[in-house]
């Protein structure tokens, strides 16, 4: 009974494992073997002349001085306002920040909802289930209004 049940996983598992191939294995071994060749009709191999070419051109240079600046620059200042505008809201009593702890009892999961939003999913909990601390925080929030 294990070797049918073997054979049958894997006669499911085949349309997939083509996909994969088809998709991402085949295109990345072609992209690979066109990187240490020129041109694309007659393909001559030039081994690493491609990636000397790459390092020494100036564009490439300034495209990966972009990149390093917005690396820098751009991703903690986007997460710095994202983190800024929580607070505000969370102080003017505009959002929640909602901890499942149910799903994950270290909290790690967690949302940050409009206040309106929070209550309407509290009110729509069913009777019958018991009250999560994230409705609980958003109840009281809401009684302390």
């Amino acid at each position: 009974m294990q070797a049918k049940t073997g054979r049958t996983g894997l006669l499911l598992f085949l349309p997939s494992l083509a996909g994969v191939c088809a998709f991402y294995v085949l295109p990345f071994l072609s992209s690979l073997y066109y990187t240490f060749t020129q041109g694309v009709s007659e393909p001559r191999f030039v081994g690493l002349a491609n990636f000397r070419d790459l390092l020494d051109s100036p564009v490439f240079r300034h495209a990966v001085g972009n990149t390093a600046l917005f690396l820098i620059l751009g991703v903690p200042l986007a997460l710095a306002c994202a983190l800024l505008l929580s607070v505000a809201l969370a102080a003017a009593g505009l959002a929640v920040l909602l901890v499942n702890k149910r799903r994950h009892p270290r909290g790690r999961e967690a949302l940050f909802v409009t206040r309106q939003e929070a209550l309407r999913a509290a009110e729509a909990a069913p009777p019958a289930e018991a009250a999560s601390p994230a409705t609980e925080s958003a109840e009281e929030q809401s009684e302390e209004a």
